[in-house]
């Protein structure tokens, strides 16, 4: 059985088109279409469950008629949570076939994820833990990177995070293409407004700088043999913003 939280009409939203940089554009054509929202309880315990339920929810509103059909007539907002997890929301699935996979890797990544703070809280706690953030010489290495060199001209700054105890964890595969370096890579890009490639990371197997530049790095940032390094980049007004959200995301990851 699934259980129904609530039945809800409401007018459909205004959708992203792009999103760069500070700039978001949105479409306005939805507007004043009526949706009728579906809620459930989290009575679903696998993928394919989800797909099934969602499927019943389709049939009813077509038996009904009244309904327009076709991908994209629906959108499910696909909320995924493992046991010591948390409830992640995947918003907009446009076609329940694709449902089972999206609920399949998201567990898989919580379940990563809990297998990292496992090994972080085996090697330092939380409240002890103190990142430090230092201010990069562009020049003083050797980026030999285009997109670098062309985000340099537009008068970006560079920083260094060091990671304590962080060694093997910014490598962590998370989902399929996915590391946990790509967790704050896109939290950069969503929250800070910097748009990939943002930052480059000492455990990447095609680092932006060479094997000597970054022995020489992590010397003059005092680095240990078991921390790992974030370099990122972005304009002046939106460093502090990464500053906090590479800090916090980083924090987050003891719970």
């Amino acid at each position: 059985k699934v259980r129904l939280i609530q039945l809800s009409i409401e007018e459909d939203s205004c959708r992203e088109i792009s999103d760069i940089g500070h700039t978001r554009v949105y479409k306005t054509d939805r507007l004043g279409m009526p949706l009728i929202e579906t809620v459930t309880y989290p009575d679903m315990v696998n993928p394919n469950e989800v797909k099934e339920a969602c499927d019943y929810i389709r049939f009813l509103n077509r038996s009904t008629g009244k309904v327009r059909t076709g991908m994209g007539a629906g959108r499910q907002d696909v909320n995924v949570s493992c046991k010591g997890g948390t409830r992640i929301e995947i918003k907009g699935v446009s076609h329940t076939k694709w449902i089972p996979e999206l609920t399949h890797v998201e567990a898989y990544r919580q379940w990563a994820l809990l297998h990292v703070r496992k090994l972080l809280n085996e090697r330092t706690e939380e409240k002890s833990w103190k990142p430090k953030v230092t201010k990069l010489n562009f020049f003083e290495y050797d980026f030999n990177n285009e997109h670098l060199k062309e985000v340099r001209g537009l008068g970006y700054k560079f920083y260094v995070f060091n990671l304590p105890h962080f060694k093997g964890i910014l490598s962590h595969f998370t989902q399929p293409t996915k590391v946990f370096a790509d967790e704050i890579a896109d939290r950069l890009k969503v929250i800070a407004c910097i748009e990939r490639p943002n930052l480059s990371h000492s455990e990447e197997l095609e680092p932006f700088i060479d094997a000597a530049n970054y022995s020489k790095l992590q010397k003059n940032i005092g680095a240990n043999s078991t921390d790992a390094q974030i370099i990122f980049w972005g304009p002046e007004e939106d460093i502090e913003t990464a500053i906090e959200n590479i800090e916090e995301r980083c924090r987050m990851t003891f719970e």
